[in-house]
């Protein structure tokens, strides 16, 4: 990033800042506490996702809860809690203001959807559709953590940065970005392929007798989750404009938890296996059809579970509160910080013993993401470019 780039950036920020809490403070105190928001946020949000898959990893594993789409649900239904938030944060600034107190509680949702003069199944196309995704994508994440510890499945997630450039080259023009771009993209992808492929050979005998079987399963949950998530970046910036705001994000996650709620409990009930020492008449489970997930009623950790849903939020509050008021890109660097903090979770906590070929592909992966976030200018910047760039900042972003 240039140094006139850097500049207008933290007058960007100090400005969004002083809209946001009223600073009145010098320009050097603002741009301090400018930064140590945006250095808080990264830390939050990476420590917020670490914890948020360790309790899942400790779900399907120390407490053998071998039920992800349950899972999923219960966590999912919690966004909710992110239009609440949001409105909530509206009322008190209202209030402190003098303005009207119900003034924006709901901010405009015609760009995520809602036009006037349409049907409500029209109106909801948009949130449908990224439920589906988000729900499918965590799903398979999870499920991969019953094969894989988490700094290999976090490591693997690095290919979303690769996955979102070949997708954005059909769907978002990203060649107009500029070849210095597409080639550290191109270079992205190379290096998170080969961290990939380091996991499918190396199988870990902490796991099973068949311990490649089981780590090759796991990688391909992981890919079909990391497949599922860029294609959820890649279908937020083709539909939604690039200047949503914080106010549509978090309605738009509240829209997509409440869907959730409604819409995939038949499907977790139909999944569901009733457990044979449970009477019918005092589980659900008596619901079940498939048969794939054991869930009694009686026994499921309610604790954890909630502690993993609150988490999980608590993440997503703070990776969409950094993207709104700090540069995107400074919430993807907090993305890179989450496999080595697993990896010192994993070693300390959890006694895994890595592999050689494992670490190398955690580094690999980890360098593909950060290979990504280095800074290159064009020649001649256009309005179609810094569109362009803006969108790619922000999908490389995790949800």
């Amino acid at each position: 990033m240039s140094s006139k780039n850097e500049e207008e950036f933290e007058d960007s920020f100090m400005e969004k800042e002083e809209n946001f809490i009223g600073m009145s403070d010098a320009p050097e105190e603002a741009k301090k506490k400018s930064h140590l928001l945006a250095i808080s946020l990264v830390l939050g949000m990476a420590l917020f996702n670490v914890a948020a898959e360790q309790s899942s990893k400790s779900l399907v594993t120390e407490y053998d809860f071998g039920a992800p789409v349950f899972i999923q649900y219960f966590s999912t239904s919690w966004m909710m809690i992110c239009a609440f938030v949001y409105s909530c944060g509206v009322l008190l600034q209202n209030l402190k203001s003098g303005t009207r107190w119900n003034s924006e509680l709901i901010p405009d949702l015609k760009p995520i959807g809602f036009e006037p003069g349409h049907s409500i199944l029209f109106k909801l196309r948009f949130c449908l559709l990224f439920m589906l995704i988000y729900v499918g994508c965590n799903v398979l994440y999870v499920e991969a953590l019953r094969f894989l510890p988490n700094t290999i499945t976090s490591s693997i997630m690095a290919m979303d940065p690769a996955i979102v450039f070949v997708f954005s080259i059909f769907f978002l023009k990203n060649f107009q970005m500029g070849w210095r771009r597409n080639l550290l993209q191109i270079i992205a992808a190379c290096l998170a392929v080969a961290g990939t492929v380091f996991f499918a050979i190396e199988g870990n005998n902490d796991f099973s007798e068949n311990a490649l079987s089981d780590t090759i399963t796991g990688v391909l949950f992981v890919c079909g989750s990391v497949l599922l998530s860029s294609t959820y970046k890649v279908a937020f910036a083709k539909f939604f404009p690039s200047d949503l705001g914080i106010g549509q994000v978090s309605w738009l996650l509240g829209i997509i938890g409440l869907l959730n709620l409604l819409l995939i409990w038949p499907l977790v009930l139909g999944l569901s296996q009733p457990c044979p020492h449970v009477s019918i008449s005092s589980s659900l489970d008596s619901l079940s059809v498939a048969g794939i997930e054991v869930i009694d009623v009686a026994n499921v950790p309610w604790d954890f579970l909630a502690l993993s849903a609150f988490l999980g939020l608590c993440f997503n509050l703070t990776l969409n509160f950094g993207v709104a008021y700090t540069y995107p890109l400074y919430m993807a660097i907090g993305q890179a910080l989450v496999p080595p903090l697993n990896f010192v979770v994993d070693v300390i906590f959890r006694q895994i013993a890595f592999s050689t070929l494992q670490i190398v592909g955690s580094v690999v992966s980890v360098s593909a993401f950060l290979v990504v976030l280095i800074p290159v200018k064009s020649k001649k910047p256009t309005e179609n470019v810094k569109d362009a760039e803006k969108r790619d900042d922000e999908i490389i972003t995790s949800f």
